[in-house]
Formats: C-alpha cells, sequence, structure tokens
C-alpha cells in the first residue's frame, strides 16, 4: 500500500488526532485495516461507528495519551485489503471473528500472526464466506496451528488466485495441501518456499500439478534434492507453469541435468535456480537445451558454474530467447567475460548481472566494452569485480555507443580518476 494511502487511512480513522506526517504514517502502521473500495461511500457506516465511546481506547503514543478506533468493530463488507498487526492473541481473535462481515475482501495477510488452533478454525470457519478473496497469505505459521487437511477443505470452492504459505512447515505431517490442488480451479499462483517439503510431499506435487491452473511456482530454501528434481521435472511438461523458482536448494548437476531433459516441453520463461550446488557439468546441460526452450529469464548466481560452464552458456546464448541473465558470483573471471561478450551483439540480451565474478580490467572488460555497442544491453551490473581506472575508462568510451540505461559499478577500485 502507498504511503500516501496509509496516511489518508491513518487521518480517515483518526479525525480528532492532530498529528505530523510522520506520526500519521506510524500510526497507520497499526492499522488493521489497510484498504477500503470507496472511503466515501463508507465513510457514513465507519463514522457512525467511531462516535460510539465503546468502540474508541487509550493509547500512549510519544508521551501523550491519545484515543483511536477498536479497528475489528469497523471491518464491513466494504472492507477489501487486511493485514492485522496485534499486540495480544485476544486481539487477533476478536479481528479474525468479524472475518465473516468482510464478504468483499480481496486480500488477506496473516503472516507472522502466529494463529493459535482456535485462531486457525475461525479462519477456516470464515474462508468460504469470504467469495471475493483473491489472495491469501499465512506466512511464518507453523504446522501445529496450519492444519493442511482442514485449509484445503475450505479453499475448495474459494475464488483464491494467489495463495502463500511459506515457512510454515508445510508438507512435514502430511501432504494434504498438495493433494487439494486440483481443486482450487482459480488458484494460479502457489508459494510454498522455507518449508522444508522434501521427497513425500513433491511427490504429491508432482502428482497435482498437472490438474491445476498454477503458472507460477516458488519452492525455493526447500531442501529439494536430486530426487525431488526428477519427480518435478517429470510432472512440469503437462503443467501450466510458466515461472518457476527453485533458488537456494541443495540442487547439483544431476538434479539440474533432470530438470534440463524436461525444459523443452515445458512453458517455462522464468527459470530461478540461484543459490544452488550447480557446477560446469550442470551448467553445460542446460546450457544444451536452452535453444529448444521458451526461457527468457534465467537466474543462475551464486552457483559455481566456472569458466567451462560460462563458455558453455555462450555459445548456446545466441540461439535462445533470454533477455534477462544472472550470472552473479560464479567464479567467471576475464575469460568467461570474453566467452560472453563475443556471445553478447548476436544475442536477446538486455538485462546482464557479473556481480562479484573477479573480471578485472584487462581482456575481460576491454572484450565487454567493445561487445556494447553491437549489443542490446540496457542494464549491466558489474559490481565487486576488480575494475579499475583502466576499465572504466575503456568503458567509459564505449558509453556514448550503447543502449545502456543502467551501469552499476559500485564495490570497484575506479577511483576518481575513473
Amino acid at each position: 500500500m502507498s504511503q500516501r494511502k496509509r496516511l489518508s487511512s491513518a487521518r480517515h480513522f483518526c479525525p480528532l488526532l492532530k498529528l505530523s506526517p510522520d506520526a500519521f504514517s506510524e500510526i497507520a502502521s497499526w492499522l488493521y485495516v489497510d484498504e477500503v473500495v470507496n472511503w466515501r461511500k463508507c465513510s457514513k457506516h465507519v463514522n457512525s461507528i467511531t462516535k460510539e465511546k465503546a468502540y474508541w481506547k487509550t493509547i500512549h503514543f510519544r508521551g501523550r495519551k491519545l484515543r483511536v478506533p477498536q479497528l475489528p468493530h469497523i471491518m464491513s463488507a466494504y472492507t477489501t485489503h487486511l493485514a492485522p498487526r496485534f499486540d495480544t492473541t485476544r486481539e487477533f481473535l476478536n479481528c479474525l471473528k468479524s472475518l465473516a462481515k468482510c464478504v468483499n475482501l480481496i486480500v488477506l495477510d496473516l503472516s507472522r500472526c502466529t494463529l493459535c488452533s482456535s485462531g486457525f478454525l475461525l479462519l477456516v470457519d470464515a474462508l468460504p464466506n469470504l467469495k471475493r478473496l483473491k489472495k491469501l497469505i499465512l506466512d511464518s505459521n507453523y504446522s501445529n496451528s496450519v492444519d493442511e487437511s482442514a485449509l484445503a477443505n475450505a479453499l475448495s470452492d474459494s475464488h483464491i488466485t494467489h495463495l502463500e504459505v511459506m515457512s510454515s512447515n508445510i508438507g512435514l505431517v502430511e501432504p494434504s495441501l498438495a493433494d487439494a490442488l486440483p481443486d482450487l480451479k482459480s488458484l494460479t499462483t502457489l508459494d510454498l518456499a522455507f518449508n522444508n517439503i522434501g521427497l513425500f510431499f513433491c511427490l504429491a506435487l508432482a502428482e497435482s500439478l498437472p490438474n491445476t491452473q498454477i503458472t507460477t511456482l516458488n519452492l525455493g530454501d526447500n531442501s529439494i534434492d536430486t530426487a525431488c528434481c526428477s519427480t518435478l521435472a517429470e510432472a512440469l511438461p503437462n503443467t501450466c507453469i510458466t515461472d518457476l523458482n527453485l533458488r537456494s536448494n541443495p540442487i547439483d548437476s544431476a538434479g539440474c541435468a533432470a530438470l534440463a531433459a524436461a525444459l523443452p516441453n515445458t512453458r517455462i520463461t522464468t527459470f530461478n535456480l540461484r543459490g544452488n550446488m550447480i557446477d560446469c557439468l550442470g551448467c553445460s546441460s542446460l546450457a544444451a537445451v536452452l535453444p529448444n526452450t521458451r526461457i527468457t529469464t534465467l537466474d543462475l548466481a551464486r552457483n559455481h558454474i566456472g569458466l567451462a560452464g560460462c563458455s558453455a552458456l555462450a555459445k548456446a546464448l545466441p540461439n535462445t530467447r533470454i533477455t534477462t541473465l544472472d550470472l552473479a558470483w560464479n567464479h567467471i573471471g576475464d575469460t568467461g567475460c570474453s566467452a560472453l561478450a563475443e556471445a553478447l551483439p548476436n544475442s536477446c540480451i538486455t538485462d546482464l548481472n557479473l556481480e562479484f565474478n573477479g573480471v578485472g580490467e584487462a581482456a575481460g572488460i576491454s572484450a565487454l566494452a567493445g561487445a556494447l555497442p553491437n549489443s542490446c544491453l540496457t542494464t549491466l551490473k558489474m559490481a565487486g569485480n576488480k575494475i579499475g581506472v583502466g576499465g572504466c575508462s575503456t568503458l567509459a568510451g564505449a558509453l556514448p555507443h550503447t543502449h545502456l540505461t543502467t551501469l552499476d559499478l559500485k564495490c570497484n577500485q575506479i577511483g576518481d580518476a575513473g
């Protein structure tokens, strides 16, 4: 929610407070109701409720005593976005009891609310009434309270398109949520990052995915190994997935090879493998199939592809659709940079990230500067390399003839002369 809207919210709900904009902003961060469909339309309703003293409480703010409305009572059919922030479990449960009234709720964010069992049951009971709910966020609510089976049943008749259940130990007990995915007919985005889902959940997920409409799937930080990759790879060609995030998993060359073999038969356009254990062999397997895929965005940052992997990738790039490539933290050095530079004029790449790769001002930066005028690059990130005054001068000489709009050279040694 924008700062302007948040301040507007604070002014509307605290009409008796005469505070500076920064104070309004701070109070707004406590609000339970983030946004409503039409402030003018509901203002009469809100004012009629807040006039009653029973719905006001006194808070201590910057040494002053202020009266503010107890907002759970204000939640109504006009509420469309809700992100509750509470000091006590009691306040939170009171809010959940009012959820059923919010029939026009579109976004419900209950992340980091430490849902207790009773609170979760209240949520499950309210969900069938929220017919317009599109986005549900339950991040950081752990498995002792998030009953996957009950949640899946409550969502089966919903029209939710976006579901986030990050950091909640999903799948450790039973893969009920994965089994229920085909019943969530409107779901297109599923975020299950930071859950350590393991092979058992992956098997259930792979079986369900072909029967869903999910296009964006985030399985980052989930201890997905080679066996899990093989399981997912078999299912991917039969799914609608276009954006797949597998960042920060222990995926090695074998796992990467299994995924690579499936890619030509998938719809994937955005592929995130950042922070895995992919070496030159895994990168070579991936590079071999890239020309036959639909991938336009590829993130291989923080792997171990080295010079050999970078060279294999560079040879494949002119025959791919890739426009955004991230190879940061991969130890490609000057030679790898030169190989990429040679491929750039014949590729579709507009956004290239080579941060922290040990690229100096010798052959690597010179080759890159020479290729820039004939490339499509608009964004180049070279932070954290070994570029000195000479390298910076070489780049500067080429810049007037390029399409670059963003150039990042921070954490180099260019000095005042550069």
